[in-house]
């Protein structure tokens, strides 16, 4: 041989009959064996050690959300006549493969000679391992190949709302907020947000989802205002309302913007605001009127009684005088300003008047 492996202390042949070698696998620490050469008896039963082909591993993890990945695991389709299916790609992840859990499929794909196979992982520590490897485990008769990668994630900074929001009309079963949209490059995290949760929360409960609003994605107007009507609600309750802004994808929910506490008004409370509302505006028509009427009244009085200007069918007399009599009905000339020309209209609205056919006539 021009290379050997010996474990600490082999070989040692235990008992003069151990002419045979074997490749211990064994993850106690205090063995020291895992991956080297022991000497063993040849009438054991043990699997053999062989490289029946090396499949090509590709795997990849996208940049992802804090406590989600996605992990693509690419694998020839063929080698050496074998035709692969998709149950004989498996993903783990663990700290070591013995001890690693599988994780289910969710998706599989063919892209020309790879098979692509789609991983959804939760929960991932930072020292974990991620395994992905075809056929079954090596403590099986059967062909085996591995690919391993650390679990470095690469994570999207979740989009948070720096203010939380505002309260509009109060009703004792509904209550109507308003917020500002997430904005890009002001507010912290990276977008596109697609759209945002609200929550509710009383003194006794936990914060619950009561609505949800969605956006197309790339929408973040800077001065978008967004509304939400909360329904259902206790009359006489104290409830916290907080919304989040959400990134597409699982995981993509960022933390829950400052809350605002509301108590929504009992049903007698309700009713005398109606009651008041109803009065207030009764009183503000009332006044109203009034105004209305005064100012009819006094543009009366401004208005010149025609029927009743005193007259001297002569043309003499200074209306001034006590002895200007004020004519019968049937006296008063019609048509006072026929035959007239308007010959000036000044700034007001007086307009005076010529007499075409006497000058001196006023």
């Amino acid at each position: 041989m021009s290379y050997d492996g010996w474990g600490q202390g082999e070989p040692n042949n235990n008992g003069g009959v151990q002419n045979c070698a074997c490749i211990r696998s064994v993850t106690e620490y205090i063995y020291r064996k895992h991956g080297k050469w022991d000497d063993d008896l040849c009438t054991l039963d043990r699997n053999f050690i062989c490289q029946k082909g090396i499949y090509n591993f590709h795997l990849v993890i996208p940049r992802t959300y804090p406590g989600f990945a996605n992990v693509y695991c690419a694998i020839n389709v063929e080698i050496e006549g074998e035709t692969l299916s998709p149950d004989d790609v498996t993903l783990s992840v663990g700290q070591t493969l013995s001890s690693s859990k599988p994780i289910s499929c969710s998706s599989t794909s063919l892209d020309g000679e790879f098979r692509n196979k789609s991983f959804l992982l939760d929960n991932v520590n930072e020292d974990d391992q991620i395994f992905c490897y075809v056929g079954e485990l090596p403590d099986k008769n059967r062909s085996f190949s591995l690919a391993t990668i650390s679990a470095v994630f690469d994570f999207y900074a979740l989009p948070e709302l720096p203010s939380g929001p505002t309260v509009g009309e109060i009703r004792s079963s509904s209550v109507s907020v308003f917020w500002s949209s997430w904005i890009p490059c002001l507010d912290f995290g990276d977008g596109p947000v697609v759209g945002y949760l609200i929550y509710q929360q009383t003194m006794e409960d936990e914060w619950i989802v009561v609505g949800k609003i969605d956006l197309d994605v790339g929408e973040g107007d800077l001065q978008r205002i967004m509304e939400f009507v909360l329904t259902d609600l206790e009359p006489g309750t104290e409830y916290n309302i907080s919304v989040s802004a959400v990134r597409e994808g699982p995981g993509g929910e960022g933390p829950r913007s400052p809350l605002v506490t509301v108590t929504t008004p009992t049903l007698e409370c309700q009713h005398l605001r109606k009651t008041s509302a109803v009065w207030m505006a009764l009183f503000v028509i009332s006044f109203s009127g009034i105004i209305i009427l005064l100012v009819i009244v006094g543009k009366r009085k401004q208005k010149a009684d025609l029927t009743r200007v005193r007259f001297d069918p002569e043309g003499a007399g200074d209306p001034k005088s006590p002895d200007y009599e004020l004519p019968p009905q049937s006296v008063v000339r019609q048509h006072a300003y026929q035959g007239l020309r308007r010959s000036r209209i000044s700034d007001s609205i007086e307009v005076d008047y010529d007499d075409t056919a006497d000058p001196e006539k006023l």
